[in-house]
């Protein structure tokens, strides 16, 4: 094989290998971003004002930030992988929350004034925001005024 038949291999498999290797960095670049990306949304949501709680599509707690910790009386290890609705709100509520998740087409309920469970079993009077999308979910607790 002379040069001249040979140029064509050599130089395609030039460019794929270097088309690999920028693949290969472009992939790296975005991984490092979506994971400072992931990070700084965990401190976010950690350290928010508001009350949170975040938990799997069959309604399994997955976490909570400190605002709702402290609001509650729990620890985050006596909540986690239970049903949060039955951990946290009496039956009826927690029945009648439950199906309404189930049933509904929209993937936000607003306003759902309902009585928490706190850890020391005081109840307290509050108002949840639900959004849930892609089996997970999140739920603000706010205190009803």
């Amino acid at each position: 094989m002379t040069f001249s038949e040979g140029f064509p291999l050599v130089t395609m498999s030039a460019l794929l290998m270097t088309l690999g290797v920028t693949a290969v960095f472009l992939l790296y670049r975005h991984l490092k971003r979506l994971q400072t990306e992931h990070a700084h949304m965990l401190r976010l949501i950690r350290q928010a004002p508001a009350a949170l709680i975040w938990f799997d599509g069959k309604g399994r707690l997955i976490g909570a930030n400190e605002r709702f910790l402290t609001l509650s009386g729990y620890r985050l290890s006596q909540l986690r992988g239970q049903l949060w609705t039955e951990r946290l709100l009496p039956s009826e509520t927690a029945l009648r929350l439950t199906h309404l998740l189930r049933t509904s087409d929209q993937k936000e309920i607003t306003d759902f004034s309902a009585s928490f469970i706190k850890a020391d079993g005081d109840w307290l009077e509050v108002v949840l925001d639900i959004k849930f999308d892609n089996g997970l979910g999140i739920t603000v607790v706010r205190e009803a005024s």
